[in-house]
Formats: structure tokens, C-alpha cells, sequence
């Protein structure tokens, strides 16, 4: 019987750990390796965020990994307590790990298993669940407030947050995103909030979505205020017609006869949009434009000294030309008409006795365009032999050179993509981050 290597599906895995070790609080943070097929290497494929002062986490993030029957997949989940200053993964003092088959955790419902390895003789427990990720890409854009919500500080009001749980096939939850926290106040409203639907119901829109509203304190205590449980599906009806509104619950609360709720909430907009995808795009008849940028500053040393970045032969490409030519192939498949605006940055130009970050490869201002990869490749090499590299390696006059190419089409048929070959380390990043936010 032959199996066809294409028949797969993706997985979400959800991470949960229990009863981790420490003193006082714990961050922890969970690192995820897969064994490589033909060695006994462990590479990474995901790692959660990082949760602040908790020994019982319920990571958010999810890890997505392709299931394939037939092939066996082992796991390493390592859990860490990540330092609040941490860069490096030395910062993390690593408390544990488990190793498993993906198999295993797709045929449990969830899959409980020891954390070991660690330096303190009971690390805990993680708690597995892998669920098939849903190829809906629709996302839903909504805005919540309360009214009368219940005090919890004893000396002020309450300082409430929103959590959005996912309802697993097994009953279990799985928190899906919080809001921000607003302080001192009674009837919040919160900012917008968008994520794809297929991240918080896995595109089933009759899917539960319990809603939770906490309050917030600086010693990492949260209080339930209440709770209520909504589908996508019975928010598509606000709130144009009505203000959709639900009572929050107290679950303790709920069993005294003389108690109603918690406060309320509120659905003050909601909007569903459709995300097209990178195909439906170019099916679609969208116009791709790639604009390339090629580093000339001094960094990359002397064009005529051998194992320099710009040093080439006329057996062997430069570095900047084999980088060009292996993504400038990929991306001409998708360029309409083949012609590459192709620039310069960094040079000294002496036919105008200047440093330019953004001079045309093929020395004409007003046309800047080539014909294919090939036509590139030539303006650069001509390029080379006409300007001097100079410095500084500056990306925000590139940016804005081809932010306003790409204006002049405002219709929306045409993407536009900026591709910068260089070495060094950007000089001009405040004006750069403002170039990009432009």
C-alpha cells in the first residue's frame, strides 16, 4: 500500500501545567522540540508566552505542528521560570520536561504527565490537549463594556478584566485572549478587540465562548466578579438591531435564592470580516510589485577584495547576487509585468558628489525599472563599477522612495514589496520605525 506523503492536518496543542515548583511566584514559560527523523536532534517548534506569577499556567499561546499518521513525532515540552529581565534561555532556570508522540496526544482527550528532570523532587504536572486546526479564516472585531459591576477592593471599587475561554470537545477551557485591565471603575468599556475565529471557536460559530470578568490586583490575586457563556453565532445579531447585553454570574453566588448577577455586559459592536488568503489574492487578480534595495555601504568591504560581500569573478556571484537571485526567482512568479524597480543605498556617487541612499541601479532617475532578475542583476554589476561605497546604513529614504511609488496606485489592485539586501546595522531606526508606521 502506498501513503501519500501529502495527507496531512494541522494540530493546536494546548499547554497546561500544575503545581509547579517555588518559593514565592513562578513564571513560567514552556519550550517545545520535535526529534528529528534521521538524528537524534532536538529542534525547537514553538514556545508559549510567558505567564507572570502562576504555579497552575494555562498557556494561551498554542503550538501548531502537522500531524501525520503514519509518521511517529516525539515531543519535548521543557518548562522554564523565566526571569522578568530574561533574554537569553540561560536566564531561564529550567525546572522540567516531558517527552511524548504527538499520536499520544491526539488520541487523549488530554494526555497527564509528570514533569521531571528538574532539580526539586515534585516539578508538577503538564496537561496536553491537541485539537485539528480549522482552515476557516474569518475574523471577528468586538467591543465589550459593564454596567454595576460588584466591588472587590474593600477600600476603592474594582479594577475588572475581560478573559475569553474556548470551550475544548472534552468540557475543558482554554483561555483564548484578556483585555486590558481598567482601573477603578464599575461600568468599563474596553478597546476593540480582533482575532480569527478559527483561534477562538476553531470556526464552529455554535461553539461555547465563556466569558469571564475578574478583577485585577498587584498582588497576582484575581477575583471572579462573574461569568457568561455566548457563541459567534448569537452576536451576529447585534447590535444593530439591539444592544445584546448578559448578565454576569457568580457561580458560589448563583446558589443564594436572593442573588441575580454580578453586573452586566455589554455588546456595544461587533463585526465579522472575511481574511483572504495569499492565493485567493493572486487568483483574485491582484498585482504584485517587488522593489529591490541593495546595500552599498563600506561594511560590506572592497568590492575588489576577495571574500567580500560585493567580490565577485566571472566564475563565482558575489554573496549580495546569489541572495538576489535565490529570492528574486521566487518573487518574479508573482510579479505581473516583470519589471523590478531596483535601488541603491549608501553609495558615494560621484557624478553628483554625494552620498544617495536611494540612487537607481540602472542610473535612470526617472525610470528606475528592469526587466526581470537578470535586468537587476546587470544594474547592479554596472552599479559597482560607477559609485563608491560609502555609508551610513540608512533604510528610511529607501522606504519612503518606494512608499510613494507605490501611492500613485491607490486603487488597490497592485501589492507592493520591498525587498533590502544588506550586512550592517540600521543607523537611522527612529526614522525608519516612522517610515514603516507611515
Amino acid at each position: 500500500m502506498t501513503v501519500n506523503s501529502d495527507l496531512f492536518t494541522n494540530v493546536e496543542i494546548t499547554i497546561r501545567c500544575r503545581e509547579l515548583p517555588g518559593k514565592i511566584k513562578t513564571d513560567p514559560i514552556v519550550m517545545v522540540y520535535v526529534k528529528g527523523e534521521e538524528s537524534a536532534k532536538w529542534n525547537e517548534v514553538g514556545r508559549t508566552e510567558v505567564v507572570r506569577g502562576s504555579f497552575d499556567p494555562d498557556f494561551v499561546r498554542k503550538i501548531v505542528l502537522e500531524f501525520r499518521f503514519e509518521v511517529q513525532t516525539r515531543l519535548r515540552f521543557a518548562v522554564f521560570d523565566c526571569d522578568a529581565k530574561a533574554t537569553l534561555l540561560t536566564d531561564r532556570h529550567f525546572l522540567g520536561n516531558v517527552e511524548a508522540n504527538l499520536g499520544e496526544i491526539v488520541s487523549n482527550k488530554q494526555l497527564i504527565r509528570k514533569i521531571a528532570g528538574g532539580p526539586a523532587k515534585n516539578s508538577g504536572y503538564i496537561i496536553l490537549s491537541a485539537e485539528e486546526g480549522s482552515t476557516c479564516r474569518d475574523e471577528i472585531t468586538f467591543e465589550f463594556s459593564g454596567q454595576g459591576l460588584d466591588r472587590k477592593d474593600i477600600f476603592g471599587t474594582s479594577d475588572p478584566f475581560l478573559t475569553l475561554f474556548k470551550v475544548n470537545k472534552n468540557n475543558t477551557r482554554s483561555e483564548v485572549l484578556r483585555t486590558e485591565v481598567i482601573r477603578n471603575n464599575l461600568n468599563p468599556v474596553w478597546q476593540p478587540i480582533t482575532i480569527p475565529t478559527r483561534q477562538l471557536c476553531n470556526g464552529d460559530y455554535d461553539r461555547p465562548i465563556v466569558i469571564t470578568c475578574h478583577d485585577w490586583n498587584k498582588s497576582g490575586r484575581e477575583d471572579l466578579i462573574g461569568e457568561t457563556v455566548i457563541t459567534i453565532n448569537s452576536l451576529r445579531g447585534g447590535p444593530k438591531h439591539e444592544r445584546l447585553c448578559w448578565p454576569l454570574v457568580h457561580p458560589k453566588k448563583a446558589r443564594r435564592k436572593s442573588y441575580q448577577h454580578s453586573g452586566i455586559l455589554f455588546l456595544n459592536s461587533v463585526k465579522l470580516d472575511k481574511v483572504a488568503t495569499f492565493l485567493e489574492y493572486v487568483q483574485g487578480g491582484t498585482e504584485f510589485c517587488c522593489c529591490i534595495a541593495i546595500d552599498f555601504t563600506a561594511s560590506n568591504g572592497a568590492p575588489s577584495v576577495p571574500g567580500t560581500l560585493h567580490y565577485c569573478t566571472t566564475e563565482k556571484m558575489s554573496q549580495y547576487a546569489v541572495a538576489l537571485q535565490a529570492v528574486g526567482e521566487i518573487i518574479a512568479d508573482y510579479d505581473s509585468d516583470n519589471m523590478f524597480p531596483a535601488f541603491g543605498f549608501g553609495a558615494h556617487i560621484p557624478a553628483i558628489n554625494a552620498v544617495s541612499h536611494n540612487f537607481p541601479l540602472n542610473g535612470v532617475p526617472e525610470n528606475p525599472y528592469c526587466r526581470g532578475i537578470a535586468g537587476v542583476m546587470k544594474a547592479y554589476h554596472h552599479s559597482l563599477r560607477s559609485v563608491n561605497l560609502h555609508g551610513p546604513t540608512n533604510f528610511a529614504p529607501i522606504i519612503n522612495k518606494v512608499a510613494n511609488i507605490a501611492r500613485q496606485n491607490d486603487d488597490g489592485s497592485q501589492y507592493y514589496i520591498l525587498l533590502i539586501l544588506t550586512d550592517g546595522i540600521i543607523c537611522d531606526m527612529p526614522a525608519t520605525k516612522a517610515a514603516i508606521i507611515n
